[in-house]
């Protein structure tokens, strides 16, 4: 995935896997940061998906497809960051 605006974002999606367009598994709620003009991509990044039971032939097949129940991007400001440390520095105190 690549953020081409010129600020952070925080992204939250859901996949569905199918085979014959029935839903056979999501992935569950996913959720990453990604800096501005940069691109994630592979496990190290967090961007690696379990496809559950289906095996490699299943998934290269024309039957297997994938797609997005959820998909949300939300800005991130330095600000934002800042005020969640003062929240936690004053129940602290």
């Amino acid at each position: 995935m690549k953020n081409t605006n010129d600020y952070d974002v925080r992204i939250k999606f859901e996949l569905a896997y199918m085979m014959n367009q029935i839903v056979k598994f999501n992935s569950g709620e996913l959720e990453s940061e990604i800096k501005g003009g940069r691109a994630v991509t592979g496990k190290l990044n967090g961007f690696y998906f379990e496809t559950g039971k289906l095996s490699n032939e299943e998934i290269k097949s024309d039957k297997f497809s994938w797609d997005f129940l959820k998909y949300k991007v939300t800005p991130l400001k330095e600000d934002d960051e800042d005020s969640e440390e003062s929240s936690a520095d004053n129940e602290e105190n």
